[in-house]
């Protein structure tokens, strides 16, 4: 079996991958989907599952537990792969019982929980009695290797490219991701800034063993986004279309909105303003210390408090 990887150049033919990654979470290609909050639903998240990788719905997406609850349900109906549910510990403009989110995700029998925003050391217990795998998601080496001490089974480290919630402290991806593999014992994932076979080929070299994509999927016409968005979007399994054992990373994106070659600016520019970083973005000025935005009851735009740790832990 061979995983088909196109780039720029030609297609390159790679020996099915199997890292831990892929063992501990029982997938067939080391490629996890984002959480991304209001767009990873049941369409996308089964959709990536049911191409060999790992999707991953958005918790804080729902109100309440009883919504969460139809929607792995729904995902359920839609692919006997395992998915994953993810539960982002930052602050809120709501009250948010974290807990509920929990309960839900174990009774349901989702075996991958993904924290993420602060430390997950609260809900430990509770993951651990529901049988579940718990991924967490941090943006500096000290809160990965806290993580690892509090015994996560895996960490993804994000960087500073990504489209999320990166640390305030600005170091990118790869700048972190071989420091976080030479120092942690536990499995690592890779995100921020990675959108093709390029990026996937570059991390698992410097030590990763799976990687994380969030805005590269926003592309796929499982993916809720508005359609004049993308209104080329291809089917997620285009990208990750399995056939006599291969996957396809090539048709993921729309002409114009994928990473790197003659598209490669429609997609930067649209992340950074999902950031916040553009003149027009509606998201407000980014923080002038490098920190970030994020909306406040009402749709007003409140910088980050960098003095709070969980604040600069990591994002969603």
């Amino acid at each position: 079996m061979y995983l088909t990887l196109s780039y720029a150049d030609g297609i390159l033919f790679l020996p099915m991958l199997s890292t831990r990654i892929t063992q501990l979470l029982g997938i067939q290609h080391p490629i996890l989907q984002g959480a991304m909050q209001w767009l990873s639903r049941a369409e996308l998240v089964a959709a990536v599952s049911n191409a060999g990788g790992l999707g991953i719905l958005s918790a804080l997406t729902f109100p309440d537990g009883k919504e969460l609850r139809e929607e792995i349900r729904k995902t359920r109906n839609l692919t006997t792969r395992p998915f994953g549910v993810n539960v982002t510990l930052l602050p809120t403009s709501r009250q948010v019982n974290y807990g509920e989110y929990f309960a839900v995700a174990l009774e349901e029998g989702v075996k991958v929980i993904e924290t993420a925003g602060r430390s997950p050391e609260p809900y430990l217990k509770q993951i651990r009695d529901g049988g579940a795998k718990l991924l967490h998601k941090v943006a500096r080496i000290r809160d990965a290797l806290t993580a690892e001490r509090l015994g996560v089974d895996a960490v993804t480290i994000v960087g500073f490219e990504a489209g999320g919630h990166p640390s305030a402290d600005c170091v990118t991806s790869f700048i972190l991701i071989p420091e976080a593999a030479d120092r942690l014992k536990i499995p690592l994932i890779a995100a921020g800034g990675i959108g093709d076979s390029r990026g996937l080929v570059a991390a698992l070299a410097l030590g990763a063993e799976g990687v994380m994509l969030g805005t590269r999927f926003v592309a796929t016409r499982e993916c809720p986004a508005h359609p004049t968005g993308f209104r080329e979007g291809h089917h997620t399994s285009g990208a990750l279309h399995q056939q006599h054992g291969a996957v396809h990373e090539d048709g993921l994106c729309p002409e114009g909105a994928g990473d790197g070659g003659k598209g490669s600016q429609p997609r930067r520019t649209a992340a950074l303003h999902q950031r916040g970083a553009g003149p027009q973005s509606p998201s407000g000025r980014r923080h002038r210390e490098c920190g970030h935005t994020m909306r406040a009851g009402g749709g007003a735009t409140a910088p980050y408090p960098l003095g709070q740790r969980g604040h600069r832990e990591s994002g969603s």
